[in-house]
């Protein structure tokens, strides 16, 4: 379903519907004919469908009071979406979402709900990454997470400096953190390993996109920081 908001009556819009699609890129607002997408079948894409359907029967599995408790905590979870309107999670929502980040951070999922964690905003003060080196530096505040939380690392592909924009769907997630630990040289090595592995060793001069965020080991999120890299020799 589309959401609509041009003025002065109608501001913006965003999704289909009649098969037209709305959607806005550094020039403005634009619609196109909807196409419908050829159905992927890769390993990754095919084992996060089936983590959904386990999610979906482990909460028929729950009792109403644990999901009366799932929809408390999803009550008080605030996301925004593509026209930046602010909503709640529903209880189903907020128990995908918690068993979705623990089975991929590697903790064990939850059938009780959890409280709202305290997560702390951070920043990404200063990241240095070279061709022939790695990463030898990445500066965030807090430098140590508490101990129920972990930084996370994302990167896209590197690209030329002149580009700016980077879509989140390009980021990948290569580096999980262990709770309440920081960075040093051991997890720049496993960053620098794991993103060459992906999208290969990046040259000097380089805009290589970087992405952090500090997540719970309840599988509740914070914010997210993104850091343009430019790498050096």
């Amino acid at each position: 379903m589309a959401k609509v908001r041009f003025g002065p009556a109608i501001a913006d819009a965003r999704g289909s519907t009649n098969g037209v699609v709305f959607s806005r890129n550094r020039f403005g607002a634009y619609a196109r004919a909807r196409v419908s997408p050829v159905q992927p079948r890769t390993p990754q894409q095919v084992a996060q469908r089936e983590n959904l359907i386990q999610a979906a029967t482990a909460w028929r599995s729950l009792t109403e009071a644990q999901r009366s408790d799932w929809r408390t905590l999803g009550q008080q979870i605030q996301r925004s979406n593509t026209l930046g309107e602010v909503y709640r999670l529903t209880g189903l929502q907020a128990f995908v979402m918690s068993r979705a980040l623990t089975e991929r951070d590697g903790d064990p999922p939850l059938t009780d709900a959890p409280s709202v964690p305290v997560i702390p905003s951070f920043e990404i003060q200063a990241v240095n990454w070279s061709a022939d080196h790695g990463v030898t530096a990445l500066d965030v505040t807090p430098a140590v997470p508490g101990t129920d939380q972990r930084y996370r690392v994302w990167t896209a592909h590197q690209r030329s400096p002149g580009r700016s924009y980077v879509g989140r769907h390009e980021y990948r997630l290569i580096f999980v953190g262990q709770p309440g630990s920081g960075l040093g040289p051991a997890e720049f090595g496993q960053i620098t390993a794991a993103h060459n592995a992906l999208w290969g060793v990046p040259n000097a001069g380089q805009f290589l996109p970087l992405l952090m965020d500090l997540v719970s080991t309840s599988g509740i999120p914070g914010s997210e920081q993104r850091f343009r890299v430019i790498v050096a020799p």
